[in-house]
């Protein structure tokens, strides 16, 4: 009986370490199933094993809504709920999978009203579409504060600024736990555009800050949100060794008629080198540019060509508010190039 005892233990040890021998190899392989969450694998993105390339777009003013009592929360124009409804519905035709937006403090009160956030977030999972929310904005529109200094990224990022009661990891911390469940989420990010003359400062407040969302959520993706363009290819470089960014940024501007300018091209090499997806996370030519249905199409090819994991233009729909020239909607010959190229990506 004794010698059975042992031979049964040994059985229930064995099991047990290969159990674990799966997990431990698979969790640093990047290949642990969460269902419904979009995963990292080497410089790819999949979504329940299968890999998740995406056409998205932006559109910063989900959130802006009139309270009954008659308040604007957010900026821009207010979105009603059958509004975003609608909005989602005519994405999901153009076949766009993701969307990013603003999750400022002012969207939010702070982390106080969370309703419209929930609502979107179940808007979107109706309709099969990964969000991109993103925490602060390093320009002064939409926020509190001015232009994001040195000294921001430095320290005050940890003490409230501008009317907001809270600092930027405070209101991660308010935020982040609630919805760490939440697959809607495609990832979190953490500012856009940071930007600062002073790089070590950036790079100690991009390490800081995504070990915190790191700590608060182990489910999602975590990026800083840089434009690509700014920083020198050395500091973009660096700021791809930090264990806790998941997927590198990239805003494209400025350089229409190029579809791989040089930026871009050091930010895919730096992709590949770091074994990490890189996102264009902005994308904008200007209507008065000229036809730039052929542009997009030559840069969006030259992407995901490339090896790009998700391509975002800027802006769907903004119409309603003032045209910029950077706009498109669904009658747009734009949105033709975005359903073609969506189509490919799912073939």
């Amino acid at each position: 009986m004794k010698t059975d005892h042992q031979y049964y233990l040994k059985i229930i040890a064995l099991g047990i370490l290969l159990v674990l021998g799966v997990y431990v190899v698979s969790t640093v392989l990047g290949t642990t199933n969460k269902e419904n969450f979009v995963t990292v694998k080497g410089k790819d993105l999949y979504l329940n094993n299968e890999q998740f390339r995406s056409m998205g777009v932006n559109r910063y003013n989900l959130l802006t809504r009139n309270t009954p009592n008659g308040e604007t929360i957010g900026c821009a124009s207010p979105f009603s709920e059958e509004e975003l409804d609608s909005t989602f519905s005519n994405l999901q035709s153009m076949g766009i999978t993701s969307v990013r937006f603003w999750l400022f403090q002012s969207f939010t009160k702070s982390g106080e009203d969370l309703e419209r956030f929930n609502f979107l977030l179940a808007t979107a999972e109706k309709y099969n579409i990964k969000l991109i929310p993103v925490f602060e904005n390093n320009w002064q529109d939409c926020t509190e504060g001015n232009i994001k200094s040195p000294s921001w990224y430095r320290s005050e990022y940890k003490s409230p600024y501008g009317t907001y009661p809270l600092s930027l990891k405070e209101y991660i911390s308010k935020v982040v736990p609630l919805y760490k469940d939440n697959p809607t989420i495609l990832a979190w990010e953490i500012m856009n555009e940071a930007n600062s003359k002073d790089y070590q400062a950036l790079y100690a407040f991009a390490e800081d800050v995504s070990a915190h969302v790191k700590s608060l959520d182990a489910n999602h993706l975590v990026t800083v949100g840089v434009s690509g363009t700014r920083e020198s290819a050395e500091d973009y470089k660096k700021l791809s060794t930090i264990r806790t960014i998941d997927i590198l940024d990239y805003h494209d501007y400025d350089a229409e008629t190029n579809p791989m300018p040089d930026t871009l091209a050091n930010a895919l090499s730096v992709s590949q080198e770091s074994n990490k997806p890189l996102v264009v996370g902005e994308s904008g030519i200007k209507k008065s540019f000229g036809e730039r249905t052929s542009l997009f199409e030559n840069k969006i090819n030259a992407f995901f060509e490339n090896g790009g994991a998700i391509y975002m233009i800027w802006s769907y729909g903004d119409t309603s508010i003032t045209d910029d020239g950077f706009n498109f909607t669904t009658s747009d010959p734009v949105a033709r190039v975005v359903r073609e190229k969506a189509e490919a990506l799912q073939k």
